[in-house]
């Protein structure tokens, strides 16, 4: 059906757009245990998505890459924005899952 596949282009497309410092505006610096790494996002998708992130993204907006600090789980943090981005939760193990879960809800992605 071509309603079908033009959704799957559609979240595929979506995927492709996160970690892209092309077309970002956003970007997330995210710390654990005296390691930061850094993911590329855009404040349209993340502020209409996560009220959490709205504030984060709003509080630092000025001119031009809007930086945001998150303490936490690169991996965690990554499939979030995924989610955001696709609608789709990616972990393997229903472990994983749970928590990955719990970070969605903490930023109100998720009810």
């Amino acid at each position: 059906d071509a309603n079908e596949a033009s959704a799957s282009t559609l979240v595929t497309d979506f995927a492709k757009m996160i970690n892209d410092p092309d077309t970002a505006d956003v970007r997330i610096l995210i710390s654990s245990e005296n390691v930061t790494k850094i993911v590329y996002g855009h404040r349209y998708v993340l502020m209409r998505r996560s009220p959490i992130l709205f504030g984060l993204i709003h509080s630092s907006v000025g001119g031009g890459l809007a930086t945001v600090h998150i303490a936490g789980s690169y991996e965690g943090i990554l499939r979030l924005i995924l989610f955001v981005y696709t609608g789709m939760l990616t972990a393997e193990h229903n472990e994983q899952l749970m928590k990955d879960v719990e970070i969605a809800r903490a930023y109100g992605v998720l009810a």
